[in-house]
């Protein structure tokens, strides 16, 4: 019998998997081939079109990573604030009604005096 690996990888099995390059690799890299003397006019323009679009999406994950962290850092002070807006509404809900009860019982008041 051969021996057989226990697990079902081998050696070079690693190598294979082929890792997605991450946005700022890619703009490196489409950087390094812009910078190369002799590029046909067509592969020049495809290139610098990559570039942009990817600029492009690496500047919205920049911004909307830091709209989260904000969002995170003052997700308490904005349940702080909501809570005192709450309350302030409250006590000009309650305000307005004493206000319309009162000017209630002062018209029935004035008729009956009248």
């Amino acid at each position: 019998m051969a021996d057989a690996p226990k697990n079902s990888q081998t050696k070079g099995d690693w190598r294979q998997k082929s890792k997605k390059q991450s946005r700022k690799n890619q703009i490196r890299s489409v950087e390094r081939l812009l910078r190369k003397e002799g590029l046909r006019g067509d592969l020049k323009a495809s290139l610098e079109a990559k570039l942009l679009e990817l600029q492009g999406a690496s500047a919205a994950k920049e911004q909307s990573e830091l709209e989260r962290k904000r969002a995170t850092r003052y997700r308490r002070v904005k349940f702080f604030e909501r809570r005192k807006i709450d309350r302030k509404l409250a006590a000009a809900i309650k305000a307005l009604e004493q206000a319309s009860s009162r000017d209630a019982s002062e018209t029935a008041a004035g008729a009956g005096i009248g």
